[in-house]
């Protein structure tokens, strides 16, 4: 699970990011409700089945109103709600291309945008989960999305382009 964590955390394209969230989180889970098998090693639950199942098995440890995108509007323990947007709505959009069904397309800025915040929130949701799991802390650092943002407007807010037909190499002594 870790390595699916890894790669999402490293790779530079949104789609493959989030899918390789949404395999750490199955790998993790899979290790506290592994899924059911008949005597032939066959599942015997369907996958979204599995996945409702895993994702109650999580609130023992784990509050998973906190990764919605809108916390107080789960009912109860988060579970139909986690499940309707990881699975159904973002994981099965970008996993499958059946005709007639919802699909989530890289080249569309609004699916991104969607993408990219269930991809920060679930990842989040996988960390808490494997420090649960594995007993381990994960060490976590860097400037908030907020912080970041504020950095970049007070280095735009400095900033001074120039333009000259100089064809001189730039050095550190112009101004």
């Amino acid at each position: 699970s870790m390595r699916y964590f890894r790669m999402s955390q490293t790779t530079d394209d949104l789609f493959d990011a989030f899918r390789n969230i949404y395999l750490s989180l199955e790998s993790v889970l899979s290790h506290s409700a592994p899924v059911h098998l008949n005597a032939q090693g066959r599942p015997t639950e369907r996958e979204g089945d599995w996945l409702k199942r895993a994702l109650t098995v999580a609130t023992q440890s784990v509050n998973l109103k906190m990764f919605l995108r809108n916390p107080g509007a789960a009912a109860t323990d988060g579970v139909d709600e986690v499940y309707q947007e990881l699975y159904i709505d973002v994981r099965t959009a970008i996993f499958h291309a059946k005709s007639g069904r919802p699909v989530l397309l890289p080249q569309d800025l609004s699916q991104r945008e969607l993408v990219a915040d269930a991809k920060e929130r679930y990842a989040r949701l996988y960390l808490a989960l494997a420090e649960q799991t594995f007993n381990t802390r994960f060490l976590l650092g860097g400037p908030t999305t907020y912080a970041a943002s504020e950095i970049g407007k007070a280095v735009a807010r400095e900033a001074k382009v120039a333009v000259t037909s100089d064809t001189t190499p730039a050095s550190s002594h112009d101004n």
